[in-house]
């Protein structure tokens, strides 16, 4: 055979083998249902007739066995369900029976199923939990949690409600971001089984004796009540109320007055003011040096600096919220608030006495004399003046001057484009006068006479143009005012929602009597698909729009929840995969069960589901947000940092613990500071997971030629 011959030869089989692949991918989804083949009467001589069992095979025990148990004849299902289980031990979606078809196969659940309506509760336990071993459905969970109440109830030995255990924070904390995760776990002697957060009933879809629970939480500012109710299986109840405040803003730095002083021959100074706070002062420092403060929402401090080897005062307060300001100023532009005292104290009446020309001026009112280049010099004796010398004549003048230019304010506030929630603005303002009040917006500050104040403010920002006006009044009346500034927020485009995983949504497929209440289910889905935070970017969601598409390719309502349906929808809609399931219902229950396939791979990416016997609103839209839950966490949003980098391969410290899956993309950023204000920047790389460890894998570059950096930062497409 020549090479040409073998080469040809080989081309064949690999083309036969890809489509072979492509094939199985395509319909290994597709599986048998036992409603679907076999519509017998509800009869035990119906259902015999109805089914010849000569040379039977499993599947055709396991599909009598459920019309066995649809029509309540318990025994009968459960030998039908034994006799399956001889030839296939193991409980697995899509079991493969004959050829291309495959069963839905669940006899350890049935079983179970069986053996809670005849009571025998221990035999259902085993067998339920034997079926959650081998694959995951809402239905094995459902049935387990009744057979376990029905146990804790006939023994009447569950006394003691769970205990709730809050991980993340404690009552009567203060925190500084209005974006919380709260998260704690519930620990119950048997089993916990619902979970209320701000009366926000919580998916909980299995009972266990520790149910560890997750929810983002929004505060406003100020006090926040959150209350958290847990219960266990048989309804014994545990409720905690933690409060929650919520403080954005850091403390206000008060300058009062600096006066000059000599000790044992070193340059020192008397820093004077106060520390206010909404909520409370937690920590000061004068230049990195702390000072011992008692707790209060105002803190008056005298303090002596030594400043014989720098010009430079730093003040930095922190308030119980961890809200930090600081203030800094130098002392060669600060002379005019100066005081230098002698080692001895002129008392005011003395001064008024000897100098009637300047009784009722300002320096009356400061029992020390200050002493600038133009100087007052004292020689006391005794508590006695004895001689003066060099008076300062202009020290009225200076001051009249100083009060003509009225407050002086220094900001950092600039028009500016921000990608976060909030803006922080810098403020210093002065003056000689007294400062009476500061005004940001909307938003009052009292500064109480103070020379000198020092704040870090935040506006919190609303999506667009936002308005900021900074104006500042002294003690006479006299106003200055910052020109209004405009600051944009935008959200990052790689950060936006049309950045990620982009799906449509088919309507579902119909197993059973299906009844106007899975009418809900579509928009309940995308209601809780719509609820931040977003995972998906959908592409199409106007169910009305699908099915006149679906019209068009001549795809039947049988048709919707298959394979290849959703794959040719999802490619003309140009989207990354397509959501599709069942609904499959009877006169008792409603199981819904959703599936993502790659539209370029057409892999199957996840398959969930819910099962529930309350088919009330309330109940379907919990259940909803359950099934959106639970495909959350099969293909979650993470975030991560890359740890190394070799050529068009690097690594990133997020694997199988954190739920990562193969073949997932990743966006990449870094984050930079520019003018005080933490930037990310794109970077312009696609990544793609290939190998994936417990905790890291290594991914492949498919998109973008931009240098990748250790630390860059990646969040899952």
């Amino acid at each position: 055979m020549s090479l040409l011959v073998r080469i040809r030869l080989l081309f064949i089989k690999i083309i036969f083998l890809v489509l072979l692949i492509s094939y199985l991918n395509i319909n290994d989804i597709g599986a048998d249902d036992w409603r679907e083949h076999y519509e017998p009467g509800h009869t035990k001589e119906e259902i015999l007739k109805e089914f010849n069992l000569h040379r039977g095979k499993w599947w055709n025990y396991y599909a009598r066995g459920r019309r066995f148990e649809e029509a309540g004849l318990w025994n009968e299902a459960i030998n039908d369900f034994h006799t399956a289980l001889k030839v296939r031990s193991l409980d697995q979606k899509r079991a493969r029976s004959y050829g291309m078809h495959f069963w839905d196969y669940y006899p350890h659940r049935e079983l179970g199923i069986c053996y809670y309506n005849l009571g025998r509760y221990s035999d259902a336990v085993k067998e339920l939990e034997e079926s959650l071993t081998s694959v995951d459905t809402s239905k094995a969970k459902f049935y387990l949690n009744k057979a376990r109440f029905a146990i804790l109830a006939l023994n009447d030995s569950d006394k003691n409600p769970p205990a709730i255990i809050v991980n993340s924070y404690k009552t009567g904390d203060y925190v500084n971001i209005n974006r919380l995760n709260f998260e704690g776990t519930v620990q119950d002697d048997y089993f916990t089984g619902d979970i209320w957060i701000n009366d926000e009933k919580q998916f909980v879809e299995l009972a266990a004796k520790e149910v560890r629970f997750k929810k983002e939480i929004y505060l406003k500012p100020g006090e926040n009540s959150i209350i958290i109710k847990a219960s266990d299986l048989v309804g014994n109840l545990r409720i905690n109320r933690m409060k929650l405040t919520f403080d954005a803003q850091a403390p206000v730095i008060l300058l009062y007055d600096i006066a000059e002083n000599r000790s044992s021959g070193r340059e020192m100074v008397i820093v004077s003011g106060a520390l206010t706070d909404n909520y409370g002062i937690n920590r000061f420092w004068i230049n990195d040096k702390e000072i011992a403060v008692r707790k209060g929402r105002k803190i008056d401090f005298r303090e002596r600096v030594d400043i014989s080897l720098t010009d430079t005062v730093v003040l930095k307060a922190e308030d119980i919220a961890g809200n930090v300001v600081n203030g800094k100023f130098s002392l060669e532009k600060k002379r005019s608030l100066i005081n230098k005292k002698s080692h001895d104290v002129l008392m005011a009446t003395s001064l008024n006495n000897l100098f009637p020309q300047y009784a009722g001026t300002k320096l009356q009112k400061y029992p020390e004399i200050a002493l600038t280049d133009n100087r007052l010099t004292t020689i006391l004796a005794g508590k006695y003046l004895s001689a003066v010398k060099d008076v300062d004549v202009t020290a009225s003048n200076r001051n009249k001057r100083n009060m003509d230019k009225g407050p002086q304010i220094v900001t950092d506030l600039k028009s500016m484009t921000v990608y976060e929630d909030r803006y922080i603005v810098s403020i210093e303002a002065h003056d000689e006068t007294g400062l009476k009040k500061l005004k940001i917006n909307d938003t009052v500050i009292q500064c109480e006479s103070a020379k000198d104040i020092y704040l870090d403010h935040v506006v919190f920002l609303n999506e667009g143009n936002n308005y900021i006006n900074i104006s500042v009044e002294n003690t006479l009346g006299i106003k200055e005012d910052e020109a209004t500034v405009i600051v944009k927020k935008k959200t990052y485009e790689f950060l936006q929602t049309n950045s990620r995983y982009s799906v449509a949504m088919m309507p579902f497929g119909a197993i059973g009597t299906i009844s106007d209440k899975s009418n809900f289910i579509y928009p309940f889905l995308l209601k809780s698909f719509f609820k931040e935070p977003m995972r998906f970017n959908f592409v199409e969601r106007d169910k009305e729009r699908l099915v006149e598409l679906l019209k068009e390719l001549k795809i039947k309502n049988e048709e919707f929840k298959e394979l290849e349906s959703a794959i040719k929808v999802g490619r003309i809609r140009a989207a990354d995969g397509m959501l599709f399931g069942t609904i499959a219902e009877d006169e008792k229950s409603l199981n819904i069960t959703i599936n993502l396939v790659d539209t370029e791979t057409t892999n199957i990416i996840l398959t969930t589901d819910v099962y529930t016997e309350d088919k009330s609103i309330k109940s379907l839209l919990l259940s909803m947000r359950g099934l959106v839950f639970k495909v959350k966490q099969k293909f979650p949003m993470l975030h991560g940092k890359v740890i190394k980098v070799s050529k068009k391969r690097f690594f990133v410290d997020l694997g199988k613990d954190d739920g990562l899956l193969m073949n997932m993309e990743f966006l990449m950023y870094r984050e930079s500071a520019a003018n005080g204000i933490e930037i990310k920047e794109p970077v312009d790389v696609l990544g793609k997971v290939h190998q994936i460890d417990r905790q890291s894998c290594m991914v492949r570059r498919v998109k973008g030629e931009e240098e990748v950096m250790v630390n860059d930062l990646v969040i899952t497409k």
